[in-house]
């Protein structure tokens, strides 16, 4: 009766809202054309699937989450005959994200969250099965789900603070939401650990590893197809040793900037890779590069011809990195593929309070790595690695020089990290896609079921 009562509750709240919600996207969007198609989803009339198909629908927050399904959604494409999947997001970017790259059947964004906007969504989506990824545990969505029999599984879940918070403290909301889910894959094993000791049973709960993990080496598969030789050979072969900051942000540039001219004095074939995770302060940055009085190459769209990994090493490796000394990269798309021919990582935003970016894709490609102290994006991932002695962790620009001082002097230790990065990825993308299987399965006896009920 407590459940019934808050699940009402929360109805009362989201309807509440609905009418402050919609004249806030009108005033902060731009566009109208696109405010009124958002508003449109939001309110549940999104795109119309085809009855005859199986549809999958996989729900993330943002691009990151979006980004980690792309060899989830062609597994289930291709071992689910007439399956088709629909993604949603909760943010616009994720949606242009999945428009752009992953190949699904139908996009959208998430309706709100209320019985109005999600019942009319159910009816147009007509869902075999949901996918949810991470936090995306939102309460109309997954009790709807339960009341009309569609298997809904939680993918890459976390325990949160939050949720760890609000299931020991017996929140009836909280145990039957998590309750109503027909699986939860855990992100990790500490992860599963945490809910049943939260309460959710055992049987309910399945380690599956980082999913993110088993999607960059599909990933770094696809580049080096036909192009692994000539990677080997350059790699092997060049003179310099590249450091590259991926995902750098401008209050933190000036660490590594310092870091690189004091090295390279003793260091001359030292090379620099800034890639910034913004281009708002380009200008900033080019000036901050310009003082160096070091040769300099900004690499903007149109300004090489590069896409595919064997072009990235004739055009940057072969000629720009041999008559200039640091590389602005200042286009997008191209972090992935530089980390192929790094020889150390640095990933970006932890030297501000952003919280860090993306360590499993240098991971993926061997390469050593010094993160900074503002890891919380990436933490469970970045102590993994270094129990795994993976990543380097240091807590000042002080640490970061002598470290990465100590790095370059000592190319087995170098390359020992590396291993050991490339090593774990690996493992935990088997791991991984061990756990996808069972996903896909799941799905498939679903449909099974509801063929043979239908007959």
């Amino acid at each position: 009766m407590l459940t019934l009562f808050i699940f009402l509750l929360y109805q009362f709240v989201q309807l509440f809202i609905l009418p402050i919600v919609i004249p806030y996207t009108f005033i902060t969007q731009i566009n109208a054309q696109e405010v009124c198609a958002l508003v449109k989803e939001q309110s549940g009339f999104v795109p119309q699937t085809d009855s005859s198909q199986h549809v999958v629908w996989i729900h993330g927050l943002n691009a990151g989450e979006i980004l980690s399904i792309q060899a989830l959604v062609e597994k289930i494409k291709h071992e689910i005959p007439g399956s088709a999947c629909y993604i949603t997001s909760s943010t616009q970017e994720g949606k242009n994200i999945a428009e752009k790259t992953i190949k699904a059947d139908y996009v959208s964004m998430l309706p709100h969250d209320n019985i109005a906007s999600m019942s009319l969504a159910f009816a147009r989506i007509n869902p075999t099965a949901i996918i949810a990824l991470e936090h995306e545990v939102w309460p109309t969505m997954v009790m709807y789900a339960h009341m009309k029999n569609i298997p809904i599984y939680l993918l890459n879940a976390q325990m949160t603070s939050c949720t760890a918070k609000n299931l020991q403290n017996n929140n009836p909301l909280y145990h039957n939401l998590f309750s109503n889910f027909s699986e939860i894959f855990a992100q990790s094993m500490q992860d599963k650990k945490l809910f049943e000791e939260a309460g959710i049973a055992s049987h309910m709960v399945t380690s599956l590893g980082n999913i993110k993990a088993f999607n960059v080496m599909p990933k770094k598969e696809s580049l080096l197809l036909g192009h692994a030789d000539k990677l080997e050979q350059f790699n092997k072969e060049k003179q310099s040793t590249i450091m590259l900051v991926g995902s750098v942000h401008k209050g933190e540039v000036d660490h590594y900037l310092n870091v690189f001219t004091t090295l390279k004095k003793d260091n001359p074939s030292l090379k620099l890779i800034l890639a910034p995770r913004f281009k708002d302060w380009h200008d900033e940055l080019i000036q901050k590069v310009t003082l160096t009085k070091l040769p300099f190459f900004i690499w903007s769209d149109g300004s090489l011809k590069i896409s595919n990994l064997s072009e990235l090493i004739s055009e940057l490796g072969e000629k720009v990195l041999v008559d200039n000394d640091i590389v602005v990269v200042n286009t997008f798309g191209t972090l992935f593929m530089l980390s192929s021919i790094a020889d150390l990582y640095f990933p970006g935003g932890t030297f501000v309070p952003v919280g860090g970016h993306n360590v499993l894709e240098p991971a993926a490609w061997g390469n050593p790595m010094i993160i900074g102290p503002h890891d919380e994006n990436t933490r469970e991932i970045v102590n993994l690695l270094a129990e795994q002695q993976a990543i380097i962790k240091v807590q000042t620009p002080e640490e970061l020089f002598e470290q990465t001082e100590a790095l370059l002097k000592n190319q087995k230790k170098r390359r020992k990290l590396g291993n050991h990065a490339l090593t774990w990825i690996t493992h935990e993308a088997v791991y991984v896609e061990a756990g996808l299987e069972k996903v896909v399965s799941l799905i498939q006896d679903t449909i099974t079921h509801n063929l043979q009920e239908y007959a």
